[in-house]
Formats: C-alpha cells, structure tokens, sequence
C-alpha cells in the first residue's frame, strides 16, 4: 500500500502542471522574469536613493558620464519608436523627455544602490525583505500605469 500522502502529493503536482500547461509556461517564464528584474532594478534604486540621502555615496561623477550616455540611448530609442507610430511632434517630444528623465533617474540611483551591495551597504535581512516589498509595489504600480497610461490624456 502506497503512503496516502505521497499519493496526494502526486496528485497536486499533476494538477498543478495541467494549469501551468493552461496558462503557458512561457508567458509565466517571460512574466515572472520581467517582474523579477523590474523589482530587482527598484531595490537597487532604494537603496541608491537611501545612499543618496544619508550622504554615503562617493565618486558618483566618475560613473555619471555612463548614466548620461544611457539616458541618451534612451532619448534616441524613444523618439525612434515614437516616430513610427506617426503621434504628433509635441506630444512626441513630451514623451520622450519624461521617459528620458526617469531612465536617467532610474539608470542613476540602481547604479548606485548596485555599487553600495556590492561594496556591502551593511543592511541586514529584514531591511532588504522591505526594500524587496517596495520594489514589488513599484514594479505593480508601474505595470498599472504602462497598461492605462492613456487614459490619463
């Protein structure tokens, strides 16, 4: 006689893959990656902005001509794909630098928060389960607001 718990065991994981093969495993694959490294990509900019606030970031000038070169691939990129869709040239340009300025600050404050974990930033573990926290509310806030954006015209 097979032990019953095992046997229900089974039975979740079979049922649990008849609803991934449902869902799709690759939109959960590219869903689940994209908000891991959005949240990701957010801790870093909190724990850069952290830095920034309490003073402990040094030699940021060394590394702002790389920010500055992102935000400009970013400025090309956008006007490039905005472009396309034929939108009016105001409204092109008012996209473009909002979407410039938040890269540059995103790009800017990750890259610090990088550098402050990789240097050790002396956080312990329950502050990085909060920082993690706030990165997933951002990543869903901003999901929100990407899929609603033009509503708010």
């Amino acid at each position: 006689m097979k032990d019953p718990l095992s046997m229900k065991f089974r039975e979740n994981v079979t049922r649990a893959n008849e609803i991934l093969k449902r869902i799709g495993r690759d939109k959960l694959v590219r869903g689940g990656l994209g908000i891991s490294i959005s949240t990701l990509i957010f801790v870093f900019c909190f724990i850069g902005l952290i830095g920034l606030v309490n003073g402990d970031i040094r030699g940021s000038g060394e590394r702002l001509g790389f920010y500055i070169f992102i935000g400009s691939v970013v400025f090309i990129a956008t006007i490039y794909k905005l472009e396309k869709k034929k939108n009016k040239a105001s409204e092109v340009m008012n996209v473009v630098i909002a979407i410039t300025v938040l890269s540059f600050i995103i790009v800017s404050l990750s890259g610090e928060g990088m550098g402050r974990v990789i240097q050790g930033s002396g956080y312990e573990m329950k502050e990085y389960l909060y920082l993690v926290a706030e990165g997933l509310a951002c990543t869903g806030i901003g999901y929100w607001i990407i899929k609603n954006w033009r509503y708010f015209k």
